[in-house]
This record gives structure tokens, C-alpha cells and sequence, in this order.
């Protein structure tokens, strides 16, 4: 028998060779059997398979992460706290007897540019009313003048007296502002929705200075819509006006340190106040008095006219809670000494 120590180790016939595929074979015959190309296309259809069934459970997790930060977002955007608006000092609630301002912007010489009467009542109409600064009147001390001149000749209180003295209208409060005043009142930007372009002259051109439409502006660009004209006609600067109360009402109404930023100056706070945040906060209207155009003649400025009778009537279809009882409706008239 022969030694197991010695035994010889049990080969396959042939010669040990190496193939091409790097697999040993003997004589040819290979030790793994080769794929066949239904097993190789059956191999790539179970991959295809697999990353399929990745790409779906990936697709899946997508959208299920999706919805659930749609849903977190939205029951976020729900329960949020809405902002706090800017409070300032306690506000008076209007009465049925109304509480007015009378605002006035003057330029660098001290006229009147802007005049408006501010007028908020508990059961309406809030009105902003906007009187023509060349509006022909009698002023007390003065005679027969424009209204904006008033301004320079007695300061605020002329305004007032010269317009109880025409409408019979009520004023609880008066404020008024320069540019550099009414721009650091204001102290913010404000959205403006100009009616049209603001023009000035250069020689014999035309300069835009604001373009026509809603736009952020600066506080010295309100300020300068109310103070300059242009070359605009003084109804299209008034209706430029308007654009700019509309303005700082919404202002007012959601920032109520802009409304005492705006009556700090006035000779009567806190009715200006309740006026100014009761118009703002209430439903206003801002509107023109309704003057009758005097036709210039050989190239004369513009002329505005309003007698009495159609003032009053005006103020009584506007503001009745302002209106003066005619019994107790007093005229002023200062005389100057000339």
C-alpha cells in the first residue's frame, strides 16, 4: 500500500492553462461554466429592476417630505402672530361731533401750498377736504387776497379765520409744516400712487422728477410733491395731493408714530390726533372743495372763487358735524390799521 504522505494530489487530465477571462481551466475545459447572453440580459433586467424600485421609494420619500413641510408651513402661516402695528399715546374716540385738523404746507417764503381740512366723525363721512391755495377770499385785516398768502401775513390762524369766516366750518386743531418740517414728520418712505408725472422746468424743457404710477418715496419727495407745483396746473398739483393724503392715511393707519410725528407741531395735540388717526383708521374720502375757475386773462396766474352760500352748502353736504350753527356764526374781520 502505498504512503498516504506520499500520495499524489488527485488532478483533472490536461494542462493547466489560463484564459483570457482570467479563470483557470484544464485542457480547455473551463473550471466556471460561461454566462450564457439570456443570463447576462436577465442579470441587466434585475438591475434595471432594482434601481426602479430605488427610484420610486426615493420619489416617494420626496414627496411625503414635501407635503409634510407644506402642511408645517401652513399650519405655521395660521397660527403665526399677526404684527403689531406702532402704537403710540391713547387715541379719543371721534364723538358724533367730529374732530378736524387743518393742515397747511408753506413754501420757503411762507405761502400756502397745501390746505387741507382733516375731518373724522363716529358716524361719518371721514372727509379730507383740499382747498385751492389761489382760492380768492376776504381776509380779515387784509381784504380781498389769495388764501395762500395768509399763511405769511398771520400765520395758521388767518387760515382758520378766513375759512370759518367763509364756510361756517369748524376747527378744532391747525398744524403746519415747511418742507424740512413736513420730511422729517413724515420720517419715512411712503408708497405714493402718482395720478402723473411730476414735471419741471429746465429752460425750455421739461424734467421728470417722479414718474406717474405707485413707487416707495423718500420723505423729502413727499415733501416736495406737496410744496412744489411744477409745471403742473394747480388742480393736477392738488389731485397730486391727494394721492399723497391717501398715502400717509395708509401710513397712519398701520404706524401710529407716524401720526405723532405729523400733529407734534399742531397748536391742539390731541384733537389733531384724533382727527388724523380717525380719518385714518375710519373710511376717507379725500375730495376738492368745489371752487369755480376764474379764467386768467393776458397770461395771469390761475384764479379760484367761492362765494358763501355754496361754501356752506358745501361744508353741510361734506362735514355736517363741523358745520357752525348760523345763529352762532360770528365774522371776523381785523382791520389792519390801512
Amino acid at each position: 500500500m502505498t504512503d498516504p504522505q506520499h500520495r499524489r494530489p488527485n488532478r483533472k487530465k490536461g494542462l493547466a492553462l489560463k484564459g483570457t477571462t482570467g479563470r483557470r481551466r484544464t485542457s480547455g475545459v473551463l473550471t466556471e461554466e460561461a454566462s450564457t447572453r439570456e443570463e447576462l440580459s436577465q442579470a441587466a433586467r434585475r438591475r434595471q429592476a432594482t434601481l426602479g424600485r430605488k427610484r420610486i421609494t426615493i420619489a416617494i420619500l420626496v414627496a411625503g417630505s414635501l407635503v409634510l413641510v407644506a402642511a408645517l408651513l401652513s399650519t405655521w402661516m395660521q397660527n403665526r402672530p399677526t404684527p403689531a402695528t406702532t402704537a403710540g399715546p391713547p387715541v379719543a374716540a371721534v364723538s358724533d361731533a367730529g374732530s378736524s385738523l387743518l393742515a397747511i404746507v408753506v413754501d420757503e417764503v411762507g405761502d400756502a401750498t397745501s390746505i387741507a381740512l382733516v375731518a373724522a366723525s363716529a358716524d361719518g363721512p371721514d372727509r379730507v377736504i383740499l382747498v385751492y391755495p389761489s382760492l380768492l377770499v376776504t381776509l380779515p385785516g387784509y381784504g380781498e387776497n389769495l388764501l395762500s398768502n395768509a399763511p405769511r401775513f398771520g400765520g395758521s390762524e388767518l387760515v382758520e379765520v378766513t375759512l370759518a369766516n367763509l364756510a361756517g366750518v369748524r376747527v378744532d386743531a391747525v398744524v403746519i409744516w415747511n418742507a424740512a418740517e413736513l420730511e422729517a414728520a413724515i420720517g419715512q418712505a411712503v408708497p405714493v400712487d402718482l395720478p402723473a408725472a411730476f414735471l419741471v422746468g429746465e429752460g425750455d424743457a421739461e424734467v421728470v422728477v417722479a414718474a406717474p404710477g405707485e413707487a416707495s418715496r423718500s420723505p423729502g419727495e413727499v415733501a416736495q410733491f406737496m410744496v412744489e407745483r411744477g409745471t403742473a396746473s394747480e388742480l393736477e398739483h392738488l389731485q397730486r395731493q391727494g394721492a399723497v393724503w391717501r398715502a400717509l392715511l395708509a401710513a397712519v393707519a398701520q404706524d401710529g408714530a407716524l401720526a405723532d410725528r405729523m400733529v407734534a407741531a399742531a397748536d391742539a395735540v390731541g384733537s389733531a390726533r384724533t382727527a388724523l388717526v380717525g380719518v385714518a383708521t375710519g373710511d376717507p374720502v379725500v375730495t376738492l372743495i368745489n371752487a369755480e375757475r376764474i379764467e386768467p386773462t393776458g397770461g395771469g396766474e390761475e384764479r379760484y372763487q367761492l362765494d358763501g352760500g355754496a361754501a356752506a352748502a358745501f361744508v353741510s353736504g361734506n362735514v355736517p358735524y363741523l358745520q357752525l350753527a348760523t345763529e352762532s356764526r360770528v365774522r371776523i374781520e381785523v382791520l389792519n390799521g390801512n
